[in-house]
């Protein structure tokens, strides 16, 4: 089996009712968008590791090594800026 090279992506996933910060794990050298159009003809939802999910005010609710997200309740998501 071959693996595959992949780089972690520090995220911020916006639903309706939840923030959630984790990460997102993409080939190395792809962006975002290519990651979430490639997995969209595969699954419904998007892997995601290393979660905070926070309510809708910010608030810390709990924290999970794995989460398996569906894309159909993502209203926004962007890669964490680090200065």
């Amino acid at each position: 089996m071959m693996k595959v090279d992949k780089e972690k992506k520090k995220v911020w996933i916006y639903t309706q009712h939840y923030r959630i910060n984790g990460n997102l794990h993409v080939l190395r050298g792809s962006r975002l968008s290519d990651m979430l159009a490639a997995t969209s003809q595969k699954s419904d939802f998007i892997p995601v590791t290393e979660c905070t999910v926070y309510n809708e005010k910010g608030d810390k609710l709990f924290e999970v090594p794995f989460l398996s997200l569906n894309r159909r309740f993502i209203v926004m998501i962007f890669e964490e800026v680090t200065s």
